[in-house]
């Protein structure tokens, strides 16, 4: 029996790349097809490797195979796992470079407070606060105020201070 008289079979390439389709004509000679069309059969016909795929299409009740070279079905597996890897990777960049731009936002502000506390505390009045802290408009623009408030209260009372001891001596 020949192949030609219980299947048909399309070819195709693409560059070095061959593609086999062997299309039984009954259900019956699917089984023979698939038992004789082997890896073996076909690598000792060029000395490739291949990987075979067989697949029911009901529509027209037939069973189909084909062949794909192994290098080649491997190869677009590998490109596919690089370029998630790159997708990654680039995602994580991004995803650090966000995370550090809202940690600066938050910690920045924090540690200049901070300062401004320690000037307030230490009775260092001479430092002023910038006027872009004090145009903020969330928590922190409201803070930079009170501490704006605060050291102005606080020269006040240290001028009125100065006034009192002046006049007692």
């Amino acid at each position: 029996m020949k192949l030609k008289d219980i299947a048909h079979i399309r070819t195709g390439d693409k560059g070095n790349l061959v593609n086999i389709a062997v299309i039984a004509y009954k259900e019956e000679d699917y089984k023979t097809i698939k038992e004789h069309i082997t890896v073996e059969v076909v690598k000792d016909y060029d000395g490739v490797d291949r990987l075979f795929f067989f697949a029911d299409i009901l529509e027209s009740n037939w069973k189909v195979g084909t062949a794909i070279s192994a290098h080649h079905a491997i190869g677009v597996v590998v490109e596919f796992i690089m370029d998630l890897l790159i997708v990654r990777i680039i995602i994580l960049v991004i995803f650090i470079s966000i995370t550090l731009y809202i940690f600066n936002s938050i910690t920045k502000p924090i540690a200049r407070t901070v300062q401004i506390f320690g000037d307030i505390a230490n009775l260092d009045l001479s430092k002023t606060i910038d006027e872009k802290e004090l145009k903020r408009k969330d928590e922190l623009g409201q803070m930079y105020n009170s501490f704006k408030n605060t050291i102005g209260n606080l020269k006040v009372f240290m001028k009125e201070m100065e006034n009192t001891i002046q006049i007692n001596h």
